[in-house]
C-alpha cells in the first residue's frame, strides 16, 4: 500500500542534530551547505531552510529485515508492517514523527493477473478521465507504463514484473497524492498514516480514481455485436476523438460518454475491469485485516 513519501521535519534542529552525529556527506548548492546521509533506501536532507526525507517506507521495511541497499518493493506491505517501520524510523532518529509534514505519499497494490500484465495494459487500459497517458512508452523492452499526471496526484499502471525481472504475472495501480490530495484523506503528518481511518481515505480516493479509468474488453470479432456499435467504441478508445470534442458543447461529450458507457454496459464489456477492482479489493482487506 504505502510506498514513496517524501516528508518535511518540522523541528529542522533536531534532525540536523541526528544528521551530524552520523557519517554525513556535506554538498554545497548556491553556495550553502547541504547536509545528505543514507538510511538504507530512505535519504535525509538539511539545507539552510529545511530538512526533509524522502524514499520508499515499503524497500526500507525490506531492507531493515535483512535485504540491504537491494531492497526491493514488488512484494506485498501490510499496515502490521508500516507501523512497525515507522516505530523503528521514530526510534532511529529519536524524533516524533507528530512533527512532520508529508508533501508526497504513494498508495497502491502489486496484483497478481492470470495473465500478462502487459498484455492486460496493452489490451485492455485505454485513457484516463477520457485522456491519454502523458507517458507511455512503446519500444521499451524492460518497461510497460501508463501515467498520468495532475496537479495534486499522479496514475501510474504498470507491469511490476518486466520491470524486476521477475517470472509471474504482476501489476502496479497506483496513486502518488501530493499536498492538497493528502489533505483531501486527513494526511498531514508522517503519524497520520498510523490511524486505519487514514489508510481507508487514501484507499477510497484512490479507488475513485480507479474508476475513471476507462478499463474495457476486447470488442473486435465480438459477433454479436454490430459494425456500427464496433465502429463506435473503436473511436471512443481513441484519445484524439475526446480531445476533438474540447472545441465543441459540453453537450456533446457528455451525449457520447453516455453512449460509450451505454455500449459497455449493454455488451458486457466491463468484467477486466471488475476483475482488477476485486483483486485490488481483496489484497486491500488482507493487508489491512490484521490491523483491524
Amino acid at each position: 500500500m504505502i510506498d514513496f513519501v517524501k516528508v518535511f521535519f518540522t523541528r529542522k534542529h533536531e534532525i540536523d542534530k541526528y544528521i551530524k552525529s552520523k557519517g554525513h556527506k556535506c554538498t554545497y548548492l548556491g553556495g550553502r551547505e547541504v547536509y545528505k546521509l543514507q538510511l538504507y533506501n530512505l535519504e535525509l536532507v538539511s539545507t539552510a531552510t529545511s530538512a526533509y526525507m524522502h524514499g520508499s517506507l515499503h524497500s526500507f521495511c525490506n531492507a531493515i529485515k535483512g535485504d540491504g541497499l537491494r531492497a526491493m518493493n514488488w512484494n506485498d506491505f501490510s499496515y502490521d508492517e508500516l507501523l512497525s517501520c515507522l516505530d523503528i524510523l521514530q526510534n532511529e532518529l529519536d524524533y516524533d514523527l507528530t512533527y512532520t509534514k508529508l508533501t508526497v505519499v504513494e498508495f497502491g497494490f502489486n496484483i497478481e493477473l492470470n495473465m500478462n500484465a502487459t498484455d492486460f495494459i496493452d489490451k485492455h487500459v485505454f485513457m484516463y478521465k477520457y485522456k491519454s497517458p502523458c507517458y507511455n512508452p512503446k519500444n521499451r523492452t524492460d518497461m510497460k507504463m501508463q501515467k498520468y499526471e495532475y496537479e495534486d496526484y499522479t496514475i501510474k499502471v504498470y507491469d511490476k514484473a518486466k520491470h524486476f525481472k521477475l517470472s509471474r504475472s504482476l501489476l502496479r495501480y497506483e496513486v502518488l497524492n501530493k499536498t492538497d490530495e493528502l489533505g483531501k484523506s486527513g494526511v498531514v503528518a508522517l503519524n497520520d498514516l498510523r490511524r486505519a481511518t487514514s489508510i481507508d481515505a487514501l484507499y477510497k480516493s484512490c479507488m475513485i480514481k480507479y474508476e475513471n479509468l476507462m478499463v474495457i474488453d476486447s470488442y473486435n470479432g465480438y459477433r454479436g455485436m454490430p459494425k456500427a456499435k464496433r465502429d463506435l467504441l473503436t473511436k471512443y478508445t481513441h484519445p484524439q476523438f475526446w480531445e476533438s470534442l474540447k472545441e465543441g458543447e459540453p453537450y456533446d461529450k457528455r451525449k457520447h460518454k453516455l453512449v460509450f458507457n451505454k455500449i459497455v454496459e449493454d455488451y458486457k464489456l466491463h468484467s477486466a475491469k471488475d476483475y482488477l477492482r476485486e483483486l485490488i479489493y481483496k489484497k486491500y482487506n488482507i493487508l489491512i485485516t490484521k490491523f483491524r
